[in-house]
């Protein structure tokens, strides 16, 4: 039984010669600086998308704690406070233990004067009647700001983003 060894026998034809290329190395430092570039990239993106989506959570667990309390004061039929505290990062509802924001978001209040604890503590008033004292907070970071708007007359909570992100 004739054999014929496998250096002869490429292609299915045998005696035929077929010239096999393989990539330079400069080729391949191509294709590897390519993918590094685009993982840089990549991984920029994912950073300060991060950044950004985390205030964004903050403002949005905010935005939950005012409107549970304005929520309990309509189930409970009496006044609840909100109470933020911008020099320990701290905001509280009625029923639950602080939540803490994280020491590089900036945080601002504006209500009204007589609901004023001190020059860094505020409290938002929510009442039987789903009526509200009113007030702003915004929670910035890096440029960004999302403010929250709690409307006077009608306790609506509303959020939105202010700054570039």
């Amino acid at each position: 039984m004739p054999t014929s060894s496998p250096s002869n026998f490429i292609g299915g034809r045998s005696g035929a010669s077929r010239s096999v290329r393989g990539f330079t190395l400069l080729e391949i430092m191509l294709v590897l600086a390519l993918v590094a570039v685009g993982t840089l990239m990549m991984a920029a993106a994912f950073s300060r998308g991060g950044a950004s989506s985390q205030l964004r959570n903050e403002a949005a667990q905010m935005t939950n704690g005012l409107r549970d309390a304005r929520a309990r004061a309509l189930r409970t039929q009496m006044t609840q406070r909100f109470v933020l505290d911008t020099a320990t990062h701290a905001w509280q509802v009625p029923g639950s233990a602080p939540r803490h924001v994280p020491d590089d978001v900036g945080l601002t209040l504006s209500t009204a004067e007589e609901l004023r604890e001190g020059t860094s503590r505020g409290v938002i008033l929510f009442f039987p009647d789903g009526a509200s004292s009113g007030g702003r907070v915004d929670l910035s970071r890096n440029g960004a700001t999302w403010r929250l708007d709690v409307h006077w007359l009608t306790g609506q909570v509303r959020n939105q983003r202010v700054g570039a992100q």
